[in-house]
């Protein structure tokens, strides 16, 4: 590889502008440094850099150049705790750092921070978590000791919240039990729980994270041998799995947790389900103490939740739902309950049911039984649970809309044929319908097959094929390979949809990794992903993954999701040997684009004459990061620069001028915009979503937001419309 000269050093230094006004100042380390110090010098730290004009710049300049705030204080010898108090997300990366904060955060609650308040009142993004190994791993690397997180009340140390709860479950329901059980006495693997009553063991299965990843593959491999030898031993086996039993709230765990050890545990027995919660958890008067400082001297009703979620306490809210069922079961343990949302079950009626349906059907999450619990009282869904069901009446709700001539929505007219044909969609997992309730969405289907709009609607679903298991799994190992591994190579040649897949197995709604991995591909994926990002890397081309997704043909960022960019370059970099070019092979490929184009190339002509990409040439240089502008200074003289530069101030000319000449005058946007929500709101008896109106309208919503540069929530709240 051909080495920085001590010419190109000296020359570099002799050009390096001197003064911010000139060009490429700040591509410089020295004269970011020099700003930052000056900063620092008249406003005594940098916790105003955000809060000035001059201080902004030179943050995002730090920032453009991937140039850390916190290394450059420490260049220059300042003490970062008296200079800098308000840290950046990448100021945790380093291990030293993240140990300290958490350990700050110890040292005042006396225990060790959950997941989301790392991520919450720490401010500490969770892939810094990750890149230490989770946060298991990082208890034991920072050297947290105290067990007594998961120890139940028989004093037995738990791995997990999940074994913490359900021995607490059957400790107290007076189930004899044995931890940590030899299953077989020549084999060294161990059970969760073994039932002393029938012999039955327990197994909690667990650690869902990275799959693909090497832990999780040594964990799988575990699994299924435990798997083979109680099938060998014939042996009895409750299994668990943790991801799911950790979505329940603490109501439904009990209620599950009866169902599954019904045999073992007293008829009608009750449990305290205070006994869930860790020993060093929040507590709830913790939790309050939080609350209160958003609520005004007087009131008897707790905060929205919306405040607390824009304050950054939505975990709190997550926790509280996980405790005590919902938002407002826990206020009335402090009485403060809003009257406004709780309202006695007499006073609701089918008026008023109908019209928190037409209220919510307006929403952007239209009708969901969360918005009925927070804006119309929990004893909503209790009164509909009473009177036929929730879904019953969702049918009554759609006659009566037939009944005012306002159109359904197509996913509402699916609802209901899938209502009838006992068909189900993926939020609707193993549901089982009334009878009154299929009886009901039928009148309302034949009602709809006298329309002609409906009827080639409700055609087309009658004709949709419903793939079999073995239909799917012989199509896809039939099918995927080389490039059709990918979502869109298996697009191309295969005969059944990729959303069949995705749509098929309804306990989940998987990743398409996850579906390799289901038909036993997912490491002809990985080689095949592996081999296109080495070539792409092995070309000079910048590491990043995101870059190769859009160059691309079938493989894209979100295909490569399931490994950390970290573990992608190791596995491409293992056996890829980078081309290592010659200087005058440099110097020949980048005078040959000059040539071509009789002046200096712009970033993006360099990128699509060039015959070399960019990093041959920052290794060459030894620059910190993908520069351009230090590349350019190398290779052209001051002369040349200003051309350069006079040709992008004309591009630009004439890309304005353009624009001007193409654009949209304002009268024409507001009267469209008013035009398409009238007609609209007439036919459907609502506002259009963002979706909708790009459908039916001239102009698509990014007109209106490049216009007003803001968002479409804050478009239609401009043309008065909520």
């Amino acid at each position: 590889m051909a080495k920085r000269t001590k010419n190109s050093e000296q020359k570099r230094t002799s050009i390096m502008p001197k003064h911010p006004s000139q060009r490429y100042y700040w591509s410089f380390k020295e004269n970011r440094l020099s700003e930052l110090n000056r900063f620092i010098n008249e406003y005594g730290s940098t916790d105003y850099l955000l809060k000035t004009a001059h201080g902004s710049k030179i943050y995002g300049h730090f920032h453009d150049y991937d140039h850390s705030i916190e290394d450059a204080l420490i260049e220059l010898g300042y003490d970062l705790d008296k200079v800098r108090s308000r840290k950046t997300k990448t100021y945790y990366y380093n291990y030293d750092n993240l140990k300290a904060k958490i350990e700050s955060f110890i040292t005042f609650y006396g225990r060790f921070p959950t997941k989301m308040e790392i991520v919450k009142e720490l401010k500490i993004d969770q892939r810094y978590v990750d890149a230490q190994g989770g946060i298991a791993a990082l208890r034991r690397k920072i050297g947290y000791k105290s067990d007594s997180d998961y120890v139940d009340d028989n004093g037995y140390v738990n791995r997990s919240l999940m074994e913490f709860q359900i021995a607490q479950f059957l400790i107290h329901a007076g189930v004899d039990y044995q931890r940590d059980e030899r299953i077989c006495p020549n084999q060294g693997y161990k059970d969760d729980f073994y039932l002393l009553k029938d012999g039955t063991h327990v197994e909690l299965w667990g650690y869902t994270e990275r799959a693909g990843s090497r832990r999780h593959k040594a964990y799988v491999e575990r699994k299924n041998k435990k798997l083979a030898i109680y099938a060998s031993l014939d042996a009895s086996l409750i299994e668990l799995e943790y991801h799911k039993l950790a979505q329940y709230s603490y109501k439904r765990l009990f209620t599950f947790l009866c169902v599954v050890f019904e045999a073992y545990i007293p008829e009608n027995y009750r449990f305290d389900r205070a006994l869930f919660i860790r020993r060093n958890s929040i507590s709830d008067d913790a939790i309050m103490t939080q609350i209160r400082q958003f609520m005004s001297d007087g009131d008897n009703h707790l905060p929205e939740v919306k405040l607390l979620q824009s304050v950054g306490l939505g975990h709190l809210v997550r926790i509280i739902r996980k405790r005590h069922g919902n938002y407002h079961s826990f206020g009335k343990l402090y009485s403060l309950v809003d009257p406004n949302k709780i309202i006695d079950m007499t006073d609701i009626n089918n008026d008023y049911i109908f019209k928190a349906f037409d209220e919510l059907s307006k929403t952007k999450c239209g009708i969901t039984t969360r918005g009925l619990t927070e804006g119309y009282s929990v004893n909503t869904l209790k009164w509909l649970a009473k009177n036929g069901g929730y879904f019953l009446w969702r049918m009554k709700h759609c006659e009566l809309l037939l009944m005012r001539g306002i159109r359904l929505d197509d996913s509402i007219i699916r609802k209901i044929f899938n209502i009838t044909t006992n068909r189900h969609l993926k939020r609707d997992i193993k549901r089982s319908y009334e009878a009154e309730t299929i009886a009901q969405a039928k009148i309302i289907l034949n009602k709809l097959r006298h329309d002609q709009y409906y009827a080639k609607l409700i055609k087309k679903m009658v004709e949709e094929k419903p793939y079999t298991e073995e239909e799917l799994e012989e199509n896809f190992l039939r099918y995927a390979s080389g490039e059709a591994l990918t979502p869109a190579g298996f697009a191309k040649v295969s005969p059944i949809p990729v959303k069949a897949y995705s749509g098929f197995f309804k306990d989940s709604t998987p990743s398409w990794w996850q579906i390799c991995d289901r038909y036993g591909r997912l490491e002809e994926l990985t080689a095949y992903i592996t081999t296109e990002y080495r070539v792409y890397l092995a070309a000079g081309n910048p590491a990043s993954i995101r870059t190769f997704g859009k160059q691309h043909t079938y493989i894209n960022k979100r295909t490569m999701d399931y490994k950390p960019f970290q573990e992608w370059y190791a596995l491409a970099d293992t056996t890829a040997k980078q081309k290592h070019f010659t200087e005058d092979e440099l110097n020949g490929n980048f005078n040959a684009i000059k040539n071509q184009l009789g002046r200096l190339p712009t970033f993006s002509e360099f990128r699509s004459l060039g015959k070399i990409g960019v990093k041959p040439y920052i290794r060459f240089l030894g620059l910190h990061r993908q520069d351009y502008a230090a590349i350019l200074l190398h290779y052209g003289t001051k002369e040349e620069l200003d051309e350069l530069d006079q040709y992008k101030k004309e591009a630009t000319r004439a890309r304005v001028a353009l624009e001007d000449r193409t654009k949209i005058s304002q009268e024409e946007l507001n009267r469209n915009f008013h035009e398409t929500f009238g007609r609209f709101y007439e036919e459907n008896g609502k506002y259009p979503t963002k979706r909708c109106f790009n459908l039916i309208s001239l102009y698509d919503e990014s007109s209106y937001r490049n216009r007003f540069k803001c968002t479409w929530a804050q478009v239609v709240a401009l043309y008065g419309y909520q």
